[in-house]
């Protein structure tokens, strides 16, 4: 064994092996027993181990080491505080009494943490939080074994959940994925006009990284108690979905609360079931089911009112996909499980299709579509006797690409759709239909660089480019040999009508050089606009252009954002459509945002929207949003929130009202360890784009 020493240093290495290096104010060895022995602010480093402490002895043979006072172990971003460890260099575990843990972003203290190995610590009387203040944390996870596996999980069995000393929750059974951002337990109360008093609970529970399970138990006053539990997980092999339900025996109570006795008008059980369920069998195929069982049409829109934006009739399907560069093959079978929506049953729908393949060594491309259907059309509630055909639909294009000037691309192209019906309307089978298309699609871009370097109004500009680009697109579609009236109306392939005209786009940008926050150069750009029309040539009305839209952003500073969409109407010269936001955040921080918008449509909309967001310090923010229609200069929605961060907790308070005596009131406390909500609350109109357009 090779050392060497001086006052307050002694490193111990055996020969071709990392030495074990020790730093104190004073600093011995002692050559029998193998053993170096320290005190006075001592530092002892191996590989990316790190050990500081009051005294120590290091037994060379076994590289252990007992350190005592003030003891902190650092490793790879996790920190032990304790006052007695022993330590294991060689296989980097340990044992720590009254020891106190860092493991982003739990805080543990227990009266022994043991280093299993580097994927596992175990606290024993202990517990963990998410509050760095680790003597006295506003809340904590106590239990009398906690096991910790660094940036995967925490599990922990009988477990107390405390706020400040006292005793909330008892757990039999508590995991958490460190790498989930959603908190393990969500609580939130509030009151609106139409439920009354609420609170709504979820509890998750992760048996492991491929099982997650999170329980829903709320109380609505005039809707009573309802829950569910939606398990979602990995089989590996098969795929991965989530399984959802959600159960209530709904009261509906006249306005009054529960203790006043208000009078009962309905009792009714409803529920919803849902699954979902993906497979990525292999890097081409993928099989994709979800099935939907609902009580009734207006469960959704009730309870899941987000569910409900995005799709108002969820279906019930299985659809297998497989897809290459330049074809796919789909087979999907859906069915009507929910007779109170209309659904057209695909029993089953093969779907082939080519994509632009070149033939040969030509310019000339070949796309085509491929359908073979069993329809099966049902109506909600039984409403009209079912209408049943076979479709098969074939769409066959044939494109030239070309270059005319080496600057305009071109490409015309000409094609036929062919489809037959088992039957039409009037029950006479075997129907064929064609429609023949053709036209050309042109497009060229130009731009020009103008030498200029300012930074006016700061602007920060380093040359501007300006690219404009033209597109005209021609196009002709005959009429069909059988009219829309006299098929079913099954999907969009059965809606074709003649069409004749011109599409005729001008865009334009604007882009400077600008140093990202790494210091390198970056294209961005400041301002586009876009506009489009039609020129439709109808017989016998005559030619005439449609309706002009023009879209216009712009982002001239990293902090302003604007957006603009208007519609024209050419036959009522009238602007049919409009739409404008501009979104405004402090200068180099984020302290405040003011956005405004404004939403025009001829038939019914006037309306202004305003968002504001205030950060008055560290610890509070406010934010308001306000909706009012200036046709008739009422309010018709207004929402007040206030932020404050609790140290390791934040607290929201958010009062809405809408138009009608809609009111509502809710209180959040959410960990800022977990910054992800199960559950959103927003405006129920779209409002101004915030945060610059982000």
């Amino acid at each position: 064994m090779l050392f060497s020493f001086s006052s307050d240093c002694l490193i111990c290495e055996e020969e071709k092996e990392i030495p074990i290096v020790v730093n104190g104010d004073k600093v011995e060895y002692f050559r029998d027993e193998k053993k170096v022995v320290g005190s006075g602010n001592i530092v002892i480093e191996y590989e990316d181990v790190k050990l500081t402490c009051d005294k120590v002895e290091v037994f060379l043979d076994t590289k252990k080491a007992i350190a005592e006072g003030n003891v902190v172990v650092a490793q790879t971003g996790k920190e032990f505080f304790a006052e007695k460890v022993i330590y294991d260099f060689g296989i980097k575990e340990g044992e720590i009494i009254n020891a106190a843990l860092e493991a982003d972003p739990y805080y543990g203290k227990g009266e022994r943490i043991e280093k299993i190995n580097e994927d596992k610590y175990v606290i024993t009387r202990g517990y963990i939080t998410t509050c760095d203040l680790t003597e006295h944390p506003h809340y904590r996870i106590q239990a009398k074994r906690i096991e910790i596996y660094p940036k995967n999980k925490v599990v922990a069995r009988h477990i107390l959940f405390f706020i400040k000393d006292i005793p909330v929750f008892y757990f039999p059974y508590f995991s958490h994925s460190l790498k989930d951002k959603r908190p393990f337990m969500t609580i939130i109360p509030g009151y609106n006009s139409e439920w009354g008093a609420y609170l709504l609970g979820t509890m998750r529970q992760r048996f492991s990284e491929k099982h997650v399970v999170d329980v829903h138990l709320d109380y609505r006053e005039r809707r009573d108690f309802a829950g569910g539990v939606d398990y979602k997980y990995d089989t590996t092999y098969f795929g991965e979905g989530i399984l959802r339900s959600y159960y209530m025996k709904e009261r509906k109570m006249k306005e009054g609360h529960i203790w006043d006795k208000g009078e009962i008008v309905s009792k009714d059980e409803r529920y919803r079931i849902q699954l979902r369920h993906k497979w990525q069998i292999d890097p081409y195929t993928f099989l994709v089911i979800e099935g939907n069982k609902l009580s009734d049409k207006e469960i959704i829109k009730d309870y899941f009112y987000r569910e409900y934006e995005r799709d108002e009739e969820p279906e019930t399907y299985a659809t297998l996909f497989h897809g290459r560069d330049n074809y796919s093959i789909e087979l999907t079978a859906k069915k009507q499980v929910n007779d109170f929506f209309t659904t057209v049953e695909k029993l089953p729908e093969v779907n082939v299709e080519i994509y632009d393949t070149k033939i040969y060594n030509t310019d000339f491309y070949y796309s085509g579509s491929y359908y073979l259907s069993n329809f099966n059309k049902k109506f909600a509630d039984d409403e009209y006797d079912d209408l049943h055909a076979a479709r098969f639909y074939t769409d066959n294009k044939l494109s030239y690409m070309a270059k005319l000037f080496g600057i305009v691309s071109v490409n015309p192209y000409v094609g036929t759709k062919q489809i037959y019906y088992s039957k039409n309307i009037y029950e006479v089978k075997d129907q064929i239909r064609g429609e023949f298309y053709t036209g050309v699609d042109l497009s060229t871009k130009f731009y020009k660089i103008y030498d200029v370097e300012t930074d006016f109004l700061g602007l920060d500009i380093n040359k501007l480019r300006h690219i404009v680009t033209p597109t005209l697109k021609y196009y002709y579609k005959h009429a069909p040999t059988i009219s829309d009236a006299n098929l079913v109306q099954f999907d969009d392939s059965d809606s074709i009508v003649k069409a004749h005209g011109v599409t005729l786009g001008l865009e334009n940008k604007l882009q400077t050089k600008r140093q990202n926050s790494k210091g390198d150069e970056e294209t961005v750009e400041l301002a586009r606009l876009f506009l489009s029309t039609d020129y439709l040539y109808q017989d016998p009305e005559g030619s005439y252009f449609s309706d002009i839209t023009g879209e216009f952003e712009a982002r001239p500073y990293n902090w302003m954002y604007m957006y603009s969409k208007a519609i024209f109407d050419t036959e009522t010269d009238e602007i049919s459509k409009f739409d404008f936001d501009i979104g405004v955040n402090s200068p180099n921080s984020k302290r405040w945002t003011v956005a405004l918008g404004y939403r025009y449509e001829i038939s019914n909309i006037s309306q202004i929207t305003c968002y504001t967001r205030f950060q008055l310090n560290d610890k509070w923010n406010f934010r308001t949003y306000h909706r009012i229609d200036i046709r008739d200069y009422a309010l018709q929605e207004q929402e007040y929130g206030v932020e404050r961060d609790l140290h390791c907790w934040v607290m929201q308070v958010v009062y809405n009202h809408r138009q009608q005596q809609d009111h509502t009131l809710w209180l959040v406390f959410r960990l800022k360890a977990f910054p992800e909500m199960p559950l959103q609350f927003t405006t129920s109109y779209r409002g101004p784009r915030t945060e610059s357009g982000q």
